[in-house]
């Protein structure tokens, strides 16, 4: 099992855009498009320019691509993480954690990480709890959809 954290190339966006739409099919049911508009009107255009302007890493298991990873530069030292996601049969196996490491090992200058994860995804605040993230606030994005802003400070550890 041979497992890869690369940049993602203009190339990928076909498979990418499929993946995340698979992923995240049932929140974007579930919280309705007004709630997730980024993800909702989701298109190859802009996974493309999220490629150039941000950071996105695609996660590839035995050359397929089965993850990705979404890094938006904030100010000087702090990363927003807009995604970080795993193809369903491929999660357990701590490609996560793995994604996790990787992203602060190769952004080692990044000292603050930040993200949201919707109220009710107990699975992911186990997860981020798990890696060093603290919950530090609620947003109210619709009627729908309040997300849990975590936050890791790592320069609390050095």
């Amino acid at each position: 099992m041979r497992l890869l954290f690369t940049l993602a190339e203009e190339k990928d966006a076909e498979e990418i855009l499929k993946n995340v739409k698979s992923i995240f099919k049932n929140d974007l049911e579930k919280y309705r498009p007004e709630s997730l508009p980024m993800l909702a009107h989701l298109s190859t255009e802009r996974l493309i320019n999220a490629f150039v302007n941000h950071v996105y890493y695609k996660i590839v298991l035995d050359h397929q691509i089965i993850g990705g990873i979404h890094l938006i530069p904030k100010e000087e030292g702090h990363f927003y993480l807009n995604q970080l996601y795993v193809l369903a049969k491929f999660q357990g196996l701590g490609i996560g954690k793995r994604a996790i490491s990787f992203i602060e090992e190769n952004h080692s200058q990044i000292v603050l990480w930040t993200l949201d994860v919707a109220f009710d995804n107990f699975k992911n605040h186990k997860f981020y709890g798990e890696v060093g993230y603290k919950k530090t606030g609620e947003n109210i994005v619709s009627d729908y959809l309040t997300v849990f802003e975590y936050r890791k400070d790592i320069s609390l550890n050095k």
